[in-house]
């Protein structure tokens, strides 16, 4: 039934902004699988394609990140050739970013390109209809929903943040796999090896997507608007008294694994990591601890004496083991600790794909 007064023409009109904004969430969480990024990424990417060139800490104020976040985010999105970091002209001590250019998405992915040149061709088709006076009026209607829908996103932020419990039963699980699809911040891994339950989760803000089969955990973000909704922190507690391979898809920031009661088989991070520390017990075997995509800073905390193999691809700018420092190196770089003709058949073998600026192994 078509809109009769001026209160039902508002309200049609706020639910159809509405309705397009929760669409636009599907089509954004398209692009980003596409292109290999999470939603947050592309979260900081549309703020810098429509603001234009500005500060990191202005991205991450209208994302809802913190400023170290943030590094980690420019960081992928510089990788990928989205957006470059320039020195302000009018303050050298301060880094601009800017978009490389409306192309660059379709030069990463052809099929990417071809949907926003699509989009833009069939939106002017349904335009076709309107005058210019007309589209003045829908162009000046969106541009005050703007301020609006940004005021209230940042009054949702400030509030407290909805708390969130999760858990799953043991079951007959023998050992578990933890997956961390989509990637996380702010994320904490912990173990409890008297718990009854296969995981339990604390989430504040939105709670994530959490699927359990056959001791297999999937962990997801919910697709979050593109203006910053999603959970803020979690914490997973992972059952200690079974043993456990952890893979983190998309990259980690700001993650702390305090995994030293839990028989690890594994630890992987594809995509990258920034500001990541691990805490590990006593290993079992030759563990791998694999980081694909490059580290900005790693810390590795195991038991003293506790042999270690360190592989690093791609050149490193500090490595610190046990109190050692080692000098800059580029190229493949191997360590062993302690450096002994034949490795320990018990000890943990960190391999860092894509180099990294900073890696400390240190006594827990």
């Amino acid at each position: 039934m078509a809109a009769t007064t001026r209160d039902d023409l508002v309200a049609s009109l706020t639910r159809e902004w509405t309705r397009l904004g929760a669409e636009l969430v599907l089509l954004a969480q398209g692009l980003a699988d596409r292109l290999k990024i999470n939603i947050t990424d592309l979260q900081c990417l549309a703020v810098v394609v429509s603001g234009g060139p500005m500060p990191a800490g202005q991205i991450a104020e209208a994302a809802g990140l913190t400023t170290g976040a943030i590094t980690g985010v420019l960081d992928r999105l510089e990788k990928a050739g989205l957006v470059q970091r320039e020195s302000d002209p009018a303050d050298r001590r301060r880094v601009i970013v800017r978009a490389t250019g409306g192309d660059a998405l379709g030069t990463r992915d052809p099929q990417v390109g071809a949907a926003l040149a699509a989009l833009a061709t069939a939106a002017a088709e349904q335009y076709e209809g309107y005058s210019d006076r007309e589209l003045q009026l829908i162009v000046d209607a969106l541009a005050r929903a703007h301020p609006v829908v940004l005021e209230q996103a940042s009054a949702l932020r400030q509030q407290p943040q909805a708390q969130h419990q999760l858990e799953a039963p043991l079951g007959g699980a023998q050992s578990g796999r933890l997956h961390v699809a989509g990637g996380m911040v702010n994320l904490t891994l912990d173990a409890d090896a008297t718990m009854r339950e296969l995981y339990r989760a604390h989430a504040e803000g939105a709670a994530p997507i959490i699927e359990v089969k056959d001791g297999t955990v999937v962990v997801r973000s919910r697709r979050t608007p593109l203006f910053g909704w999603g959970h803020r922190s979690l914490r997973l507690t992972l059952n200690g008294a079974i043993p456990w391979d952890v893979e983190i898809d998309q990259g980690a920031v700001g993650l702390i694994a305090e995994l030293g009661s839990l028989r690890l088989r594994s630890f992987t991070v594809n995509g990258g990591a920034s500001r990541l520390d691990l805490k590990l017990g006593a290993p079992s075997g030759a563990v791998p601890i694999a980081i694909r995509g490059g580290a900005s800073r790693l810390t590795v905390r195991r038991p003293k004496g506790t042999a270690t193999e360190v592989r690093v691809k791609g050149g490193v700018s500090h490595v610190s083991i046990d109190d050692h420092e080692i000098r800059a190196a580029a190229g493949n770089v191997v360590w062993h600790v302690p450096d002994t003709p034949a490795p320990a058949p018990d000890r943990y073998v960190i391999q860092v794909f894509g180099g990294m600026s900073r890696l400390s192994v240190e006594p827990s």
